[in-house]
């Protein structure tokens, strides 16, 4: 859940799904939400986090 909220205050378009979360966005604004992920996560008492990165580009529209 609070990934999904540091991505949403990073003022990103989420979409929560059983196993991942869809994050869209520009290039600095997605990385920095996931670094952020990767520092907060932690300090919250998680002995681990992965993240596994898949990546989509679309210029048919807007």
């Amino acid at each position: 859940m609070e990934k999904h909220l540091l991505c949403v205050k990073a003022g990103l378009k989420t979409k929560r799904h059983a196993y991942d979360t869809d994050i869209e966005g520009k290039w600095d604004p997605v990385f920095d939400a996931i670094r952020r992920c990767h520092e907060v996560v932690p300090e919250m008492g998680a002995p681990r986090i992965t993240t596994t990165l898949k990546f989509g580009t679309r210029i048919d529209k807007t």
